[in-house]
């Protein structure tokens, strides 16, 4: 039989239900626990959702990439790492290319990230009852499944008790091994109504992420729903260019995104904006590889000679001070425009 066969009642078979006395309740009352602070709760099951092109999964891309390797996840502390399994319903092809665009701004993923082969359908019994003991087995702290639509194909999205079951079906598979899922899912025709299709999308989960894009590639990731822990501040983003290395059919650069915290409230010195455009310079120069700390260096030399300041000093004030701010990143004495 079935994880999943007779799912309303399988509570209640399983065992009696019991009363709690609410005073014990509050003396064992514990903090919340993140994997990424105030955005992801241990232990918890909810949607990222958007318009189409909205960054979504750009944005759980970047999410997994922050639990796996510890790394912020645009500017918020990241308290849990391990493995992520990422169940992806169409364009993998594209996945791998915005995969290698992040390991060569942010890095690798510490051999954390796991993609399925192939599409696995989390409205069907078997293949989740499958998923479950893989989950039981590598104990991920996060499962993404991208997107509803492409992954639950004989569900209609438009009825709750459908939904309902297929949401409880994806939380039953990490709760035994204690893992967050995050599911990827479609805004309908008109924005302010939300997430497209029934009201168990947002009502049958613990929290709910929008990303709405605004002009050119600028977004704005907020929280729409957390049952248990506090609302976040809403996350500006922006998303950069990144090329690939590989030559297309044509002859042009493969490229793709990676998203950054948008900078716009970052103060910068006169000195440091100078500082900022040479390096802007030699990124370009370059091809958009990354620059050492020696190339950087002698360029500093040059357009801060008549200082009489050592390149040196100057390297290591303005570098450090542009990579706190947002505005360049340094990947283990590598560094690149942010």
């Amino acid at each position: 039989m079935s994880k999943y066969d007779d799912i309303a009642d399988k509570e209640i078979e399983n065992e009696k239900p019991t009363w709690i006395n609410a005073d014990e309740m509050a003396a064992n009352a514990k903090a919340p626990n993140y994997l990424i602070n105030n955005i992801l709760e241990t232990k918890t099951n909810g949607l990222i959702a958007g318009s189409s092109q909205s960054f979504k999964s750009f944005c759980v891309l970047k999410m997994a990439h922050s639990i796996c390797t510890g790394q912020d996840f645009f500017g918020h502390d990241v308290f849990t790492t391990g493995k992520v399994l990422y169940i992806c319903g169409e364009g993998i092809g594209a996945l791998g290319r915005r995969i290698k665009a992040l390991t060569i701004v942010e890095g690798g993923f510490n051999d954390n990230f796991f993609v399925l082969g192939k599409p696995l359908f989390i409205d069907n019994i078997a293949e989740m009852d499958w998923l479950r003991q893989e989950i039981n087995t590598l104990k991920p702290a996060l499962v993404i499944h991208d997107t509803f639509s492409s992954l639950a194909t004989s569900t209609k999205e438009n009825t709750n008790e459908e939904v309902a079951r297929v949401l409880r079906m994806v939380a039953d598979c990490c709760e035994e091994a204690g893992a967050s899922s995050i599911i990827v899912h479609h805004y309908g025709k008109v924005i302010d109504n939300g997430s497209r299709g029934a009201s168990a999308f947002s009502a049958n989960v613990d929290f709910e992420i929008s990303m709405t894009r605004g002009d050119g590639f600028n977004a704005v990731m907020s929280c729409k729903k957390s049952k248990d822990g506090d609302f976040f501040d809403d996350i500006e983003i922006l998303a950069h260019v990144v090329e690939l290395g590989l030559i297309r059919q044509d002859g042009g650069q493969a490229c793709s995104l990676v998203l950054k915290k948008a900078c716009g409230d970052a103060t910068i010195t006169p000195r440091q904006e100078i500082a900022l455009t040479a390096i802007k310079e030699l990124f370009i120069e370059h091809g958009s590889i990354g620059l050492t700390a020696g190339q950087i260096k002698a360029k500093f030399n040059i357009i801060f000679a008549a200082e009489g300041n050592s390149r040196y000093a100057i390297f290591g004030k303005m570098v450090p001070a542009l990579v706190k701010k947002g505005l360049i990143i340094d990947r283990g004495g590598v560094y690149f425009c942010n």
